[in-house]
């Protein structure tokens, strides 16, 4: 089954768990999305994880 993941903030709880998640293997980047009102904390998050921001 294909897990599809959403985060409301990316801040760094998220980033934490959207790390442990790719780590592990437990997701893939393709199947995360993050939500935050700072456009340059999604930039950085997508750059550095490649999830969907």
């Amino acid at each position: 089954m294909e897990m599809r993941i959403a985060f409301i903030g990316g801040g760094t709880m998220g980033e934490a768990i959207i790390g442990c998640l790719l780590k592990k293997n437990i997701a893939m980047p393709a199947n995360i999305i993050v939500s935050d009102v700072r456009q340059s904390r999604r930039e950085l998050l997508s750059r550095e994880y490649g999830v969907s921001a």
